[in-house]
């Protein structure tokens, strides 16, 4: 499999996104879903 580099900025950090796993696809969405709870959590006012 030939890697090409995306134009997606996004896409840079995940160098196995051509890859057609399943393993692919949860590690893609659990990375969003931890940064989508980051956020989450980084907006929630402590005190």
């Amino acid at each position: 499999m030939v890697l090409k580099l995306s134009k997606n900025r996004d896409e840079v950090c995940y160098p196995f996104i051509q890859e057609t796993s399943v393993l692919c696809d949860f590690e893609v969405l659990t990375d969003e879903l931890c940064g989508h709870i980051g956020e989450i959590i980084d907006l929630t006012p402590f005190g």
